[in-house]
């Protein structure tokens, strides 16, 4: 308890753990012997996926440099297809990325969005001509919409901690200020006599937030029994699943966002990366992106207005189709 207590709240410690982790323990013995089994079978790489090049307290720098060290060794090409690219590097994770990102065997990096090309180029300027700007691959699916559903909200959460990782400033990293948040604006909607139910994308530390936001409205409504929170998704599909079944949303978590575009719900994004404005600036939703300093007011009227709008089935279709084109040139470059 201690460790996971440190691990989450102390990021000298954090970022420590994972470099031992990813660096001095997969540099010999049986980690590494497993990585070299798994990558001597493919001929070629492709690593994708989330706010990949982020600092991330030195894990995903540190990882990736492992990964591609290990496939370089053994003549395997690297591709990195829609990765994100967080804002603030320390100078070792900086270094840990050089090394993963100019190996000779890395042909192409895709960048999920034009900020993140720009903020890799900036960070790394040998990069330029490499580097390429497509969509977030998960735009890749389009998912049929439920229809007939008695309109309802889903108010996906994020822990106070994970905010704090990305925006230290934001109002919400304070978990009481969080609560209250959430209790409130679960609280206004309720009002209005639309079901509404707190949900996460699947991460543990959301799922454990979520439980205390749940008790306090349970205890702020005198009601014990009240079912206000879904059960945590642990595959992709139950995701998408949960998702499906609300007419609209209001979320921080950027893929909770996405799928609910690949399925024509209807959402409201909340401002804490950037990542998430990039998003709902390409894929013309900057209307329903809002930061949470605005009054509840205003945050309940952007939500019944999501719940007329959606996205339309051509838009998300045409995304369908971008990243299809893009991940198909991507692996006749490493061939």
């Amino acid at each position: 308890r201690l460790h996971r207590w440190l691990y989450a709240r102390v990021d000298p410690y954090a970022a420590l753990i994972n470099l031992a982790r990813n660096r001095w323990l997969a540099s010999r013995g049986r980690r590494r012997s497993a990585l070299a089994a798994r990558l001597a079978e493919c001929d070629h790489l492709i690593i994708g996926g989330g706010q990949l090049l982020r600092d991330s307290r030195l894990a995903f720098p540190s990882k990736l440099a492992t990964i591609v060290e290990v496939a370089e060794s053994l003549g395997v090409t690297v591709s990195f297809f829609a990765v994100g690219v967080g804002s603030r590097w320390s100078a070792l994770g900086r270094r840990y990325f050089r090394s993963a990102l100019t190996r000779p065997n890395v042909r192409s990096i895709y960048c999920r969005d034009a900020q993140s090309a720009r903020r890799l180029e900036r960070n790394l300027p040998m990069l330029a001509g490499l580097v390429r700007n497509t969509c977030d691959a998960a735009l890749g699916v389009v998912h049929e919409k439920e229809t007939g559903r008695e309109a309802n909200i889903g108010l996906c959460v994020m822990s106070a901690n994970a905010i704090r990782w990305t925006a230290p400033s934001h109002p919400l990293v304070d978990e009481s200020a969080a609560i209250r948040f959430w209790t409130s604006l679960y609280d206004e909607i309720a009002k209005l006599g639309l079901p509404v139910r707190l949900f996460t994308n699947g991460a543990p530390e959301d799922q454990e937030f979520a439980e205390q936001v749940a008790a306090e409205i349970r205890r702020r409504n005198r009601q014990e029994e009240l079912q206000c929170l879904s059960g945590r998704p642990r595959l992709p599909e139950e995701l998408v699943d949960l998702v499906k079944s609300f007419s609209a949303i209001v979320a921080f978590r950027l893929h909770a966002n996405i799928v609910a575009y690949t399925t024509g719900v209807g959402n409201v994004a909340l401002a804490w990366d950037d990542k998430v404005e990039q998003f709902m600036k390409y894929t013309d939703q900057s209307d329903r992106f809002i930061a949470v300093n605005h009054d509840l007011d205003t945050l309940v009227a952007r939500i019944l207005a999501a719940l007329k709008q959606g996205s339309e089935p051509v838009a998300r279709e045409t995304m369908a189709l971008r990243v299809g084109q893009d991940l198909k040139q991507a692996i006749e470059e490493i061939a």
